[in-house]
């Protein structure tokens, strides 16, 4: 199942690990259904849910390499996805976006559109 993700769930999104191409098994750049690379952020983010403040680092997809993303940038991830996923008995979550740009709190909202590959 897609899920948006709220913009006010995450109070600071911090760039741990700059832009990198997802590859499949085989070492070979996986693409959207458009073709387009996808592209990887691992991103640190601290969400307030009102008692407490929990914090994770999630790996974001992309399609398209995001552009002046670097190591310890506050970073705006803009339209987060979460999705949930399974595969001949196995289960998991990926995180995907429309783009990350740098500076800023997340953004949500991408009108209906499903996620990235999983």
């Amino acid at each position: 199942m897609n899920k948006p993700i709220a913009a006010d769930r995450f109070e600071a999104a911090i760039c741990l690990v700059p832009p990198r191409q997802r590859t499949d098994q085989n070492g070979q750049p996986r693409k959207d259904r458009d073709g387009v690379i996808q592209w990887v952020v691992s991103v640190a983010v601290t969400a307030n849910n009102g008692r407490r403040t929990d914090s994770e680092v999630i790996e974001v997809v992309l399609s398209g390499e995001p552009q002046g993303i670097t190591t310890g940038m506050p970073v705006k991830i803009i339209d987060l996805w979460h999705n949930d996923w399974e595969i001949e008995g196995r289960t998991g979550v990926t995180w995907s976006a429309a783009a990350i740009t740098a500076g800023g709190p997340v953004s949500s909202g991408r009108g209906g559109k499903s996620g990235g590959d999983a």
